[in-house]
């Protein structure tokens, strides 16, 4: 938001504008000068803790990009600097037991360091937070202290709750230290919450990416700002306006945390008569030292009219009021603000009900609201008369006649299209659909298992959680050798002979008899002393199962179709499909079902990642992008994600 006012010197460094009955008032106090050695002046060193959530879902791209990040960030660092760098997972570690000077030697150290990180296990949040606070704590009188955490999930060491962690470490912490925190690159709830909290309450700033690519550039630009905004620990807190209610009242926020000089304290809301001329209130503020100061302000109230706004602000809307329209931007970013920070879940519904309802009545596009721009038929329908077009001969339609242009203006957003693409809304939708379709699919799959058991070696494949259709190849342990019970049905058993990593042949009993497939004999069926040649047969009953040759492959289907197992001699080994319902059987595939299995990273379709995180029954693995011999007959390889050895652990 813009305006014009005059250069304020001395005690005048409030103003107010007011537009009818809304008013606007700045605030741009200066800073005392009575502090010793000038404290509260000047540029400052700052002491610098880095934190890197080295956790098992940070494996792959995700950490080496992160690790560029921090990099970046110290090597920007000035010389007066001094910096510490702590990796946290199950344990958490300091590069160094004191704060290092930000010297060319000291950076290249550190950088060792981080080059030599490896992820794995759980996130101790808590416990790396507390360990900065302690480093931070050994900050000298005038310096400033920074710490910024970098995580990709919430906390799972230590059973602590949400809140409990955050009163923990704003206990501790003491609002005498910049706390920033930075979630990257997923949409876990419960760690953004802590991020958001933890920032709010001690004196930082937070932020999400999901670009794990752009982490070296856009960390170190957030970071940049997060320096910035630490400089109000050396200027005033706690300042509060108290405002009279006889002149104004539905007021944004009139307390804030902290101040730094250069910045401005905004306040607006409603005049109770529009010709009030003088508005009295009350400062009150703490300097550095602790000082609490309190001054009286008169302020004047300069009226701007509706002709006098400049057409910029207005949209070309003759009623159109900016500071109205401020006053409820502003009241929406703050009820949500307020959200975050909600102890309850009713608390949480009516800050979201009163931020719909203001953002509703005000036009303001914002996260609790959805608004639907239909844009015209052709991108001609745009232009104005600034770009040598009338505006009241736009063009024509097929229905011959003129049609009205709407353009919409929103403050916080410029919504734009471009011929033959879809615009942004029309994306959105379209991957909204994409999203519930799969959603829809993934409830289904539940209750519907899909796994295959063989290539060579021998592993275990699961459908992932992603549009891409990838899977997971889960290797099985090379001791694995022996006849297992793989499916077991109160009228039949399907057993295999696993040796030298692979399947080797599969037999099915029940009581119309046995099925062998594997070997040099092919599939055969035996039934007392008979055996019978199933190259004459293409579909026959078996006991619970209907059996039916597909090519080279025996499928098998229960008769309420509830459960199908495709089995495939390829070469020397045997390789099976299983789909349905497995949780009223008994065997090694049952057991294998136990295992939930997702994909932590969204995949590109544009590039390969070469690693990635599983979510392995809620432990992290990292998992390889490899080539493996093809369950399926019809293709001779394919790629998954390879785990080892998860069924050890």
């Amino acid at each position: 938001m813009e305006y014009e006012i005059e250069a304020l010197v001395g005690d005048d460094y409030c103003s107010i504008t007011a537009q009818g009955d809304y008013f606007v008032q700045f605030c741009n106090p200066p800073l005392p000068t009575l502090v010793a050695d000038n404290a509260t002046l000047g540029a400052y060193n700052y002491d610098v803790i880095l934190m890197l959530d080295t956790s098992g879902s940070m494996f792959g791209e995700k950490i080496t990009h992160a690790v560029d990040a921090l990099k970046n960030i110290i090597n920007a660092l000035p010389e007066g600097d001094k910096f510490n760098v702590i990796r946290y997972g199950n344990k958490v570690r300091s590069w160094r037991q004191i704060m290092s000077p930000a010297d060319q030697k000291t950076k290249e150290k550190a950088a060792e360091f981080l080059d030599n990180i490896t992820v794995g296990g759980s996130t101790d949040i808590q416990g790396a937070l507390l360990e900065a606070i302690s480093l931070a704590e050994m900050s000298e009188t005038g310096r400033i202290p920074i710490i910024l955490f970098l995580t990709d999930g919430g906390p799972n060491v230590g059973g602590g709750d949400v809140q409990s962690i955050v009163s923990s470490i704003t206990n501790r912490a003491g609002y005498q230290i910049s706390i920033n925190g930075i979630s990257l690159g997923t949409n876990d709830l419960t760690g953004w919450q802590l991020v958001q909290r933890v920032t709010q309450k001690n004196r930082g700033l937070s932020a999400k990416m999901f670009d794990i690519g752009a982490f070296p550039v856009e960390i170190p630009k957030k970071f940049g700002e997060m320096r910035e905004h630490a400089r109000s620990l050396r200027g005033l807190s706690d300042i509060k306006f108290k405002m009279n209610g006889e002149y104004v009242y539905d007021l944004t926020n009139t307390h804030f945390a902290d101040y730094a000089e250069g910045s401005d304290l905004v306040v607006l809301g409603k005049l109770k008569d529009a010709s009030i001329q003088m508005v009295p209130f009350v400062l009150e503020y703490t300097d550095v030292e602790g000082t609490v100061w309190t001054e009286d302000k008169l302020v004047h109230v300069r009226t701007v009219n509706a002709t006098d706004a400049d057409d910029r602000f207005t949209a070309g809307q003759a009623e159109y009021n900016p500071i109205k329209q401020q006053w409820a931007v502003t009241a929406v970013h703050q009820i949500l603000e307020k959200r975050a920070l909600a102890q309850s879940e009713e608390e949480y519904g009516l800050l979201t009900t009163e931020a719909k309802k203001l953002s509703y009545a005000h036009n303001i596009v914002s996260p609790v609201v959805s608004f639907l721009v239909r844009k015209p038929k052709s991108s001609a329908n745009l232009i104005d008369s600034r770009l040598g077009g009338n505006s009241d001969e736009r063009e024509r339609r097929s229905s011959g006649t003129t049609q009205e242009t709407h353009e919409i203006r929103y403050q916080y957003r410029k919504l734009m299209w471009r011929p033959n693409q879809q615009d942004g809304l029309e994306q959105a939708h379209d991957e909204m659909q994409q999203l519930l379709a799969n959603s829809e699919e993934t409830v289904e799959d539940k209750n519907n298992l899909w796994m295959a058991l063989g290539s060579s070696p021998l592993m275990a494949f699961y459908k992932l959680n992603d549009y891409m259709n990838s899977k997971a190849c889960l290797a099985l342990p090379a001791s694995l050798s022996g006849q297992f019970k793989l499916i077991a049905l109160s009228d039949s058993v399907l057993e295999a002979s696993i040796n030298h990593d692979q399947i080797q042949s599969v037999t099915i009993t029940s009581a119309d008899g046995r099925l062998d497939i594997g070997g040099d004999r092919g599939i055969t069926l035996t039934r007392g002393d008979v055996t019978i040649d199933l190259d004459l047969e293409s579909e026959f009953h078996f006991g619970p199962w209907v059996a039916r040759r597909t090519g080279a492959s025996l499928h098998l289907a229960l008769g309420d179709d509830t459960l199908s197992v495709l089995i495939t001699p390829i070469d020397d080994r045997i390789d099976l499909e299983v789909s349905g319902q497995l949780e009223h059987t008994d065997g090694m595939l049952e057991e294998f079902a136990k295992i939930d299995v997702q994909l932590i990273e969204k995949q590109s379709k544009s590039k390969q990642m070469e690693r990635t995180t599983l979510l392995i029954n809620d432990k992290f693995a990292p998992a390889e992008s490899v080539v493996v011999d093809s369950y399926d007959e019809n293709q001779l390889t394919q790629r998954c994600w390879r785990v080892e050895n998860v069924l050890l652990n």
